[in-house]
This record gives structure tokens, C-alpha cells and sequence, in this order.
């Protein structure tokens, strides 16, 4: 990829790039090698050089691919009007001293960071050993658009949200997918 960024000069935004770049240097290439093919040395090297191509493609590829930190910057296109919106949802009720709050916050960091590096919502609490009285932790469920905190609603399919305050307590929620109320 840092030879692609080197030859174009600029930042290569996503895989549709690399290969119009990759193409275009080919055919120069191509072009320019044309008259040299009759040795087997240089049919060698045109092979090598179509190796790396590919090698650079998909190593381009999977370099692409945005973060869980970019997942949530990139925008989509969510369409108007009411929907449900199907999540796994941990929610925390409000505590009533302040040391409780700070024990449920940093249960709940806890539990992202878990979820976070691949955990489910339901496994990954039970291994934090909290007492379940204030909890609510669930997956596929399915709220309506409205009652989702304005944190989470609009985020992409697949993202988890920060911990966000909401209707009673601290939530989390990874989007599943959306669907038009019927």
C-alpha cells in the first residue's frame, strides 16, 4: 500500500483506487516493457511484476477495511420515517448513590471493551461477576427507532455504541439491522 500511496501521491481511499492505480501503472508498463519480450528474462520479470500487482491488491484490501473507530465516523443512509431497529442491548439502571454509579460505569466499560474484542453481550457479562439486580442484558432484541438514545439510532449495521445514557440508566447497543415499521 506504501508503494501505491508513493507512486499516486495520495491517500488511497478505498479498494476502487488501488486497482484504477494499479491498472494504469500496468498498462504503462505493459506498454513500455512490450518491445523487451523476447528474452525469457523478461517474460520473468512481467511475471513477477504481475505477482506483486495481485500481492499489493489484496494487501490493499484487507488494509481498507475501516476500524471499529472509523466504522462509526463513516456515514450511511438511513431511510426516513419510523423503524425498528433490532440491537443487543445492555442497560443499566440508575443507581441511587454515587459510588454504585461509578461501579456501574466502569461495569459497563468493562463489558465494551469485552464485547468489543469479539465477546457476545450475554456471554461476555457473565464473566464479569456483577450483580444482576440492576441489569438488563439481551440480544436480538427489537425497539422502535424512537426509543433508541440519539447516540445509537443512526449508527451503521454492526457497530457498537458508546456507553450512553438513556431512559433510566446507561446503555449499550450493537445495531443488528433495520426494517420499516409494517
Amino acid at each position: 500500500m506504501k508503494l501505491a500511496i508513493a507512486i499516486c501521491g495520495t491517500k488511497i481511499e478505498n479498494l476502487s483506487t488501488v486497482r484504477s492505480i494499479t491498472v494504469f501503472w500496468i498498462i504503462r508498463l505493459q506498454a513500455a516493457l512490450l518491445p523487451l519480450f523476447i528474452s525469457r528474462y523478461c517474460r520473468l520479470c512481467y511475471g513477477a511484476l504481475a505477482f506483486c500487482t495481485v500481492f499489493v491488491i489484496s494487501g490493499c484490501a484487507s488494509s481498507v477495511q475501516p476500524s471499529a473507530a472509523e466504522a462509526s465516523q463513516v456515514e450511511t443512509v438511513i431511510p426516513a420515517g419510523p423503524m425498528d431497529i433490532h440491537v443487543d442491548h445492555a442497560w443499566v439502571k440508575d443507581a441511587s448513590s454515587p459510588s454504585q454509579q461509578d461501579i456501574h460505569r466502569k461495569t459497563m466499560a468493562a463489558l465494551r471493551e469485552k464485547i468489543e474484542v469479539g465477546g457476545s453481550f450475554v456471554a461476555s457479562w457473565n464473566t464479569l461477576g456483577a450483580d444482576g439486580t440492576y441489569w438488563h442484558v439481551a440480544e436480538k432484541e427489537t425497539y422502535s427507532s424512537d426509543v433508541i438514545p440519539e447516540g445509537a439510532r443512526n449508527l451503521p449495521v454492526g457497530s457498537l455504541s458508546a456507553i450512553l445514557p438513556g431512559d433510566g440508566g446507561l446503555h449499550l447497543f450493537r445495531i443488528l439491522g433495520r426494517e420499516p415499521v409494517k
